[in-house]
């Protein structure tokens, strides 16, 4: 902390994040419909940005709220989609990947 304390923004150290790389958070003490943590403002931010909340039960069935926010520049809608989905296949099949 006393390394970083007085850097403020998206990214906390100064040097540039490494290639490929996502910002991945979890505000679970919220449920949300839409979320967005990158400002309006003009930003130089191309990193994708991944945030989950908190899951709830609706219908005997958990939900879980998340969100993903990149630069146009970055991605076009569908590759967006084909991330989601993918995302959706992992969660419907915990089966295949979560050791038991």
């Amino acid at each position: 902390m006393t390394a970083y304390k007085d850097n403020h923004g998206i990214v906390a150290k100064p040097a540039p994040p490494p290639e490929n790389n996502c910002m991945i958070g979890m505000v679970p003490w919220i449920e949300f419909e839409h979320y967005s943590p990158v400002p309006y403002a003009q930003s130089d931010c191309f990193f994708p940005v991944i945030q989950a909340g908190k899951y709830t039960m609706h219908e005997d069935r958990l939900w879980m709220p998340y969100s993903f926010t990149c630069h146009h520049a970055v991605a076009d809608g569908y590759y967006v989609s084909e991330f989601l989905d993918g995302v959706q296949a992992q969660f419907a099949n915990p089966h295949l990947w979560i050791d038991k």
